[in-house]
């Protein structure tokens, strides 16, 4: 998470665009940066799970959502970048994909 923080602490981030204008490479980076958080929460919830009320997938996906947007507000706060809904949906995409590879590959 400081890592992602570091990363999106960044001022200027430039990449290949798609027709209509978004960052294709911003929103990789952004799936990649959280397929592995996704990845890192799903060991960390399946060895521990801090909430028995609450499914772990529902916990993790909860943390992982949440510190999705924390990043597009910080990233709001920093010159040259922006918050944007496309960012956070690739957030939510890789904590998905990432937990989910890592309990297919546990089982």
């Amino acid at each position: 998470m400081a890592l992602i923080a570091a990363m999106s602490h960044q001022s200027v981030v430039t990449g290949p665009s798609t027709a209509t204008g978004l960052s294709l490479a911003d929103k990789l980076d952004h799936l990649a940066e959280f397929a592995v958080l996704g990845a890192l929460l799903w060991n960390a919830v399946s060895r521990y799970h801090p909430l028995p009320s609450v499914t772990p997938a529902m916990f993790l996906f909860t943390v992982g959502a949440g510190y999705g947007a924390l990043d597009e507000l910080h990233q709001s706060l920093v010159p040259g970048r922006s918050m944007e809904l496309g960012d956070w949906l690739a957030d939510v995409l890789g904590i998905v994909l990432g937990s989910y590879a890592v309990d297919r590959w546990q089982r």
